[in-house]
């Protein structure tokens, strides 16, 4: 197994340079929610630097490797037709695990999640949703946004990041994943202590 240094070069050279600084960024939020949230930070750090581990991977090779490795994931035909990118995170977390890099199941699910997301997300998953969408190098108002929901409510900042998710798929015209609608409800539930 390699070490962690060897890691991270590993994973400088196989992301582009403004995914691996995404990464960092994603990291370093990550764990500085960790901290006040309750998540170790140090798994909130790596589960946010190797959260887009197969995110440059092409369609194709995505594809080919859900299928080769019998990588679970919620409606895997409709994400095969329909939005083959959110691949990435099931797949990046399978192929962290296979490797032995990530071996805790806490961030392994949360990487696995932070895209999709997940019925009855756990605070590490909900975690590494928001700082994926809202991590300092996003500049968009909605990020921004979602960072300061965030600092005072971990729940309010993730159902935001949920509804700016959904606000963009919508936008551009693509269909939303079949569970999407359930984790929008239960975030709602969530923030208003009904969960």
């Amino acid at each position: 197994m390699m070490d962690n240094d060897s890691r991270i070069r590993a994973l400088k050279k196989a992301l582009s340079r403004p995914l691996y600084q995404h990464s960092l960024s994603v990291a370093r939020y990550a764990a500085e929610l960790g901290k006040k949230g309750g998540w170790d930070p140090e798994q909130a750090y790596q589960a946010g630097l190797f959260h887009d581990w197969a995110k440059e991977w092409s369609h194709k090779k995505l594809r080919q490797y859900v299928r080769k490795n019998k990588v679970r994931l919620p409606d895997l035909p409709f994400v095969l037709k329909n939005a083959p990118d959110l691949l990435h995170a099931y797949a990046g977390a399978f192929d962290l695990k296979k490797q032995g890099w990530v071996t805790n199941r806490v961030t392994l699910a949360a990487i696995a999640h932070h895209t999709l997301g997940s019925p009855g997300m756990s605070l590490p998953e909900k975690i590494l949703y928001v700082a994926d969408i809202a991590s300092p190098d996003r500049q968009f108002k909605g990020a921004q946004d979602i960072r300061r929901l965030a600092k005072k409510n971990l729940n309010a900042g993730f159902l935001s990041a949920v509804a700016l998710k959904i606000s963009y798929v919508v936008c551009q015209g693509k269909l939303l994943h079949p569970m999407t609608l359930t984790l929008w409800n239960e975030a709602v539930l969530s923030l208003q202590g009904r969960l």
